[in-house]
């Protein structure tokens, strides 16, 4: 892929442009996003003017439906060509093959008010859900049904059908809800046998098999009995997409002020069985002026095959600019070649080995794997990623009589390890022939001072 030049916001912003992955500006702002797999189109909502947008990756191209209010949430049909939005009073049906918006039916009446009302559709049934109640309407037209009870919220449509499972924020304690879906009603719900001895909240996401359900708490339960509940990420998770082929992505929704906790700016990857981190991706910055802002991810999406990255993101809120979004594809399988390079050709270690944190430097784009040619030296975490980053270096000590090397590398670029032979062995103990009972020690001397009986 050739490189691509920086992109253009207004005369004097400037997105920071990936050589090797795409970086597009957006020229909306949206408030939802989801991924539909039949269109690989990320489907997204904005507000003044009220749209619904189809953003094609490889193209770069977006399409984009009027909407008849300003959308809150946007979902998508199992089979991929359909959306629903919810707005403060009504919801939407659009086709998004036709482009166009089906229909828009107003909340029933016996739904209640629907504050926050949250999209969910089914094949034939679309569900509105929202802390006070839920409505739900026939496909593609027909008067809507809702009650005041079935309450939920960020909820998601379990990809075998049957079941809605989503959270209960703003009660205490939160839950992993299960809503079951009959012909059109929510017949039945219940909550996770946990009742406060896990953190549950937020959004839900589930692994591409539907066993594993995660929420915005970083805590995941399997489906359906929501029970073998774990922690797969030490902070909030603003956004999850999990890929059949063993990654999960993250944007995290830590605080930027803990030091020991990945921020929105990065994308931190997970193997899918350990939840161990396997790399990060640094998210580009945006340049206004002669300053620099960090982009904050957003939403974040696996192509269908896994090996392409869609990320969603925004420029922080200090960089006081409109077209704040944009959309960064990173190639994860055959990424293009890209310089990334060690701090230091050498890295000497002691004989006793060590566990250090080494830096990368490379391009925001530059996607870069380290590997080890020897046994001994291991690389724990960080191995994969782009942009600045870290890994952590794991060197077990040597306890031979000879010095060894191994040759870490990432790309075109080496750095050599190299340890001493161990030390001389040095006696640890003296046995005495004489039995101790008491002892001192005397710092004027530099002594032990030792009373012994008999003698």
């Amino acid at each position: 892929m050739s490189p691509c030049p920086p992109l253009r916001l207004f005369a004097l912003i400037l997105l920071s442009a990936p050589a090797f992955a795409q970086n597009t500006r957006l020229t909306f702002r949206p408030v939802a996003a989801e991924w539909s797999a039949a269109l690989n189109r990320i489907v997204m909502v904005s507000a003044t003017p009220d749209e619904l947008h189809l953003f094609d990756p490889a193209t770069q191209l977006t399409q984009s439906v009027p909407l008849p209010a300003a959308p809150l949430s946007v979902s998508i049909s199992p089979n991929g060509f359909y959306a629903a939005v919810s707005h403060a009073a009504s919801a939407s049906y659009i086709d998004l093959r036709a482009r166009t918006v089906v229909s828009t039916r107003p909340y029933p009446a016996g739904s209640g008010s629907l504050p926050s009302p949250y999209a969910v559709l089914d094949s034939n049934w679309l569900y509105i859900l929202s802390p006070s109640g839920y409505a739900s309407f026939p496909l593609p037209q027909g008067d809507g049904f809702g009650r005041t009870e079935y309450r939920a919220t960020g909820g998601r449509l379990h990809p075998a059908g049957g079941f809605i499972y989503g959270t209960r924020d703003s009660t205490s304690p939160n839950d992993i809800e299960q809503l079951t879906l009959g012909p059109g009603l929510i017949s039945a719900q219940r909550d996770s046998p946990y009742h406060g001895e896990f953190s549950f909240c937020g959004n839900i996401w589930y692994s591409p098999d539907g066993r594993r359900i995660y929420n915005s708490c970083g805590t995941a339960v399997r489906a359906p009995a929501m029970d073998a509940a774990e922690i797969f990420f030490p902070s909030r998770v603003r956004w999850l997409s999990e890929a059949g082929t063993g990654r999960i992505a993250i944007i995290p929704d830590a605080p930027s002020t803990n030091p020991n906790l990945a921020t929105s700016s990065n994308v931190v990857l997970l193997s899918s069985s350990a939840y161990t981190e396997i790399g990060r991706l640094a998210i580009p910055t945006v340049t206004v002026g002669q300053r620099t802002y960090l982009g904050l991810g957003r939403w974040i999406f696996f192509n269908n095959s896994g090996t392409g990255l869609h990320v969603v993101y925004q420029a922080e809120a200090a960089a006081g600019i409109s077209d704040d979004f944009g959309v960064q594809t990173y190639e994860l399988a055959s990424p293009a070649p890209c310089t990334a390079t060690f701090p230091t050709a050498v890295l000497p270690v002691r004989a006793e080995g060590i566990l250090q944190t080494v830096p990368i430097q490379a391009a925001p784009d530059c996607v870069r794997t380290v590997t080890s040619n020897a046994e001994w030296a291991q690389v724990v975490s960080g191995a994969y990623g782009a942009g600045n980053g870290n890994f952590t270096l794991h060197v077990r000590a040597n306890y031979g009589n000879q010095p060894r090397s191994a040759t870490l590398s990432m790309g075109t670029q080496t750095m050599q390890i190299t340890q001493p032979a161990a030390p001389a062995a040095v006696p640890r103990q003296q046995v005495s022939s004489y039995a101790i009972v008491d002892a001192a020690f005397s710092k004027a001397l530099d002594r032990m001072v030792l009373v012994t009986s008999p003698p």
